[in-house]
This record gives structure tokens, C-alpha cells and sequence, in this order.
């Protein structure tokens, strides 16, 4: 794939493969910390549950050793030493006489109550010592706990020095329950409404701090930090995915599987440029295919977000809530985000932005894919541009006019409203014919440039009502055999 020149990206060493899975390389542990560190610490998940989650749920795949190199030099390792145990309980002693509650930490790592209890448990020593009464959990003698720290003195250096890595802070109260509420809407809509909002906020951020502009690269193109060269990126991800198509057609998902992990870097790139249009694909190939291949491409583009951008990002999290509903939620919400972004840009950027035109026509197959292509939303795309097309040529701006009403005829092919598509080409041609009978400078170039906007349509339909012809057919081939079973093994859904 082609990188903008202007990126410096260093080489990255190819993964080693061993008995079909790539593993992971520096930079796919460095891009994962975050995760790995939040499961493996904050959550407190054991490292078998660590790895498993990992190949699941973000086709990353790592040794035992591998890991436990990692968890060391990151400072995670999670076992506890008799002096900071006691350490601790020395804290606790006293808090406790001052009536204050506790919350312990080790080296910024948080240290629940009863893993202390667990390491006593696990040590008779100190349980005769310390009068730890093991069918009371939270019951320690705390005389019994200074008698024996004063019977070894040896231990004083290393009391002191893990009380030294031991924080302690009084937890907050707990918030008080939320009133009750006297209308609950629909999980759908509750969760489209909460993603717009995210939405509408990424989008005027995006604006405000000039990481989309607009570069006129031969049309209006919405680029990210005004590189160009992001469109050829998406071009060249899209043509992988076509590949791995092609492998969930043949009902080798476990190879299409493998492809996405190994093209992590490609798409990572993408995610960490903001791509403008990268998010309006994922929306078109989640709702594209058949519903187990969906939640599994679903998975993916969720858990790519999170490892690139982080948890708390906003594509993070419109992506998280869009797979933590039902399928039929999942395709209103889906089609909400690209409405609401389509109508955003056409207010930013206008009719005749390139980026714009192939979000709409992504909308059109997304409404025509749900049966919606009669509904006001399709509606408003079809008036939107025959207005348009009506304002340019009204003006003399022949060219504009054309572009609007190739535009419509393309929205109609989307459709299937072949009589009124072949109907706007015919005024798109007549407007045309009089540009280069009247004379007028640059007759010659409406007329190649129509050319090359009618080959484009006509690849363009052709190519996908072959790739959703051929997919509905396969897939419904594959419900009668076994090749269902291998794919819903793939689909999981996201951990509560």
C-alpha cells in the first residue's frame, strides 16, 4: 500500500507464522498495551483468560512466554510479596482505628481486599501466626498481626520498602441511584440518539480543528490533513477486502480470518489518519453481507478502533454501542449514522464534493439494501440533486449541472428506477450536445469528462450487483451445508 511521503514510517519486521497464526510483532504489542494492560490488571483477568480474549476477540496471537516477557517489562506482574501483604495489613490496621475505609495500591496497580485475604489463605504460616480465621473473610487479628512483625525484625528493610510502592486513599461514596424513569424508549433508538450526539460532536471537531479539509484535486475531494494520498489508501483496503470476500464466499473463514490479522498495519493506518470516508465503508460491508460474516467483520471494525484510537474515543465508542445491539437495531443505526453525516457534509462542503457524492451513493445501496429506496431519505437524495442540477444549469454552469444529474441517474440505477436513470442521462446528453454546438470554451472537455463519469457508473453497478448477487446465492447455499456451522463459529458478540 502506498503511504503519504510525507510519514516517515519505519520497517516493521515480518511476524513469525506458526501452525496458521501470525504473531503478533512489536509494533501490534505496542498498539495493544492498552488493552492487554486494562484486562490483565484492572480487571484482574488471569493470563489464560488474557490470551484467549486477545485471539478472540482482536486476532492477536502471542506465547505464554511472550506474554510474560511483556507483563514484566510493562511492571504488571500481579504477585504479591509477605512484606507488602503485611505492609498493608499495617495500613489497614491503623485506618481502620481512625475509622476510614481503604482502597490499596501497589505501584499504581489497585489492590482489591480480598486478593490479601487469598495470599493468607494460601500461606498456613501465616495464618497460625496472624490469627486469620478462614471461615471469616474479613476478620484479622490485629494484635496478633504486631506481635508477629515484632518477633521479625529481618523484615523491617522490606517493610519499609514496599510501603514506600503502597498507596492508600479513602474510596468515593457511592452516587445515589438514578430517579426512576416513567418512559423507556426502544434500545434502538435510545442508542441511535446517543451516537448522533457522539457523532455530531466528532464531526464539528474534526471541522474545527482542521484535521478534514477540502483539496481540489481535479474535483472537491475531503481529505484528512489535506493529504491526498489517504483516498488511495482506502482504495487499496478496499481491493483486500475483496480478497477476503472472496475467501468468506468459498467458506474458508478461518484464511479470511487470517488475512485481516495480517493486514492489521494497512487499516490501523487508515483508522489513526481519520480516513473521512473509512467509516462509511465499514458501515456498507457490516451491512452488506450475510448476518453471520457481518458480525464477524463487526467484531473486527470494533475492536481495530479500540486498539488503534483507544477505548474513549469517539469512533471507538459509536462502534462499541452499533455492536451492542440486535441486528435489526443494528441496520437503523447504521443507516442513521451515514444520514446524519451525509446531511452534515452537504452543509460543510456542498453538492459537488467528491467524498460527499460517494457517501450518498453508499447511502443509496445502504437504503436500497434494507428496502428503503422509496422512502423520504432516498427521496431527499433524489430532490437534493435534481434541484441542484436545475440551480447550476439555470446559472450557465453546465459542467456542475451535468455532474448533479450523473449523480441522480446513478441514485436511480441504485434503486432500480431504470426508466427514470435513462430519462436524466438523455438531459445530461442533450446539455452536453448544446455545450459543444454553441461553441463554447471547453465543450470538448464536458464531453470526455461524461465519458469517463459513465464508464465509472457503469463499472460501478455492474461490480456490485454481481458482488450482492453472487453473495445472496452463495449464502444461501451454504445455509443447507455445513459451511453455516464454520462461520457462526467465528460470530461472537461483544463482552458486557
Amino acid at each position: 500500500m502506498d503511504l503519504p511521503q510525507e510519514q516517515d514510517v519505519p520497517a516493521e519486521p515480518a511476524p513469525r507464522l506458526a501452525k496458521g497464526k501470525l504473531y503478533a510483532t512489536e509494533n501490534h504489542w505496542t498498539i495493544h498495551r492498552e488493552i492487554i494492560t486494562r484486562l490483565y490488571r484492572d480487571e484482574n483477568k488471569s493470563l489464560k483468560e488474557v490470551k484467549k480474549i486477545m485471539e478472540g476477540e482482536y486476532f492477536f496471537y502471542a506465547t505464554d512466554r511472550m506474554y510474560k516477557t511483556r507483563i514484566k517489562r510493562w511492571g504488571l506482574d500481579k504477585k504479591f510479596k509477605e512484606a507488602e501483604v503485611l505492609a498493608i495489613l499495617q495500613l489497614k490496621r491503623e485506618r481502620d482505628r481512625l475509622g476510614k475505609k481503604s482502597r490499596f495500591a501497589i505501584r499504581d496497580q489497585d489492590v482489591a481486599w480480598d486478593r490479601v485475604l487469598y495470599y493468607i489463605k494460601r500461606r498456613p504460616d501465616l495464618q497460625r501466626h496472624l490469627g486469620f480465621a478462614a471461615h471469616e473473610r474479613d476478620v484479622v487479628d490485629w494484635d496478633r498481626v504486631a506481635a508477629y512483625l515484632a518477633r521479625r525484625p529481618e523484615l523491617r528493610g522490606d517493610l519499609a520498602a514496599a510501603d514506600a510502592e503502597i498507596t492508600t486513599r479513602t474510596p468515593p461514596p457511592s452516587p445515589p441511584p438514578p430517579p426512576p424513569r416513567l418512559f423507556q424508549p426502544a434500545t434502538g433508538l435510545r442508542f441511535a440518539d446517543e451516537i448522533v450526539r457522539m457523532l455530531r460532536d466528532f464531526l464539528h471537531g474534526v471541522f474545527e480543528a482542521r484535521h478534514w479539509t477540502v483539496v481540489d484535486d481535479g474535483g472537491a475531494l475531503l481529505c484528512s490533513r489535506g493529504k491526498v494520498a489517504c483516498r488511495g489508501e482506502l482504495a487499496a483496503w478496499c481491493g483486500i477486502m475483496g480478497g477476503v470476500y472472496d475467501l468468506f464466499r468459498g467458506g474458508r473463514v478461518g484464511a479470511a480470518v487470517g488475512v485481516l490479522h495480517g493486514r492489521f498495519d494497512e487499516l490501523a493506518w487508515i483508522i489513526r489518519d481519520l480516513d473521512p470516508e473509512l467509516s462509511f465503508f465499514h458501515c456498507y460491508i457490516v451491512l452488506g453481507q450475510p448476518a453471520p460474516i457481518s458480525d464477524l467483520l463487526l467484531r473486527y471494525v470494533c475492536r481495530m478502533y479500540a486498539a488503534v484510537l483507544g477505548a474513549r474515543h469517539p469512533l471507538t465508542l459509536i462502534w462499541k454501542r452499533v455492536w451492542g445491539v440486535g441486528a435489526e437495531d443494528r441496520v437503523h443505526i447504521l443507516s442513521a449514522v451515514v444520514g446524519y453525516s451525509a446531511r452534515f457534509l452537504e452543509e460543510r462542503v456542498g453538492l459537488l464534493n467528491v467524498t460527499l457524492n460517494w457517501i450518498h451513493g453508499l447511502q443509496g445501496q445502504l437504503l436500497q439494501s434494507t428496502g428503503e429506496a422509496r422512502g423520504n431519505d432516498f427521496e431527499r437524495l433524489l430532490k437534493g440533486y435534481e434541484g441542484a442540477a436545475g440551480d447550476y444549469l439555470d446559472r450557465g454552469l453546465r459542467k456542475e449541472g451535468c455532474k448533479c444529474l450523473f449523480e441522480l441517474a446513478g441514485l436511480y440505477i441504485t434503486a432500480e428506477r431504470f426508466e427514470e436513470a435513462k430519462a436524466v442521462l438523455d438531459r445530461a446528453d442533450e446539455v452536453i450536445f448544446e455545450t459543444e454546438m454553441s461553441g463554447c470554451l471547453g465543450g470538448e472537455e464536458v464531453r470526455m469528462w461524461s465519458y469517463g463519469n459513465m464508464g465509472q457508473m457503469n463499472y460501478e453497478m455492474v461490480t456490485l450487483g454481481s458482488l450482492r448477487s453472487e453473495v445472496t446465492a452463495r449464502y444461501e447455499a451454504a445455509v443447507k451445508s455445513e459451511e453455516t456451522q464454520r462461520i457462526d463459529s467465528w460470530s461472537l458478540t461483544i463482552p458486557s
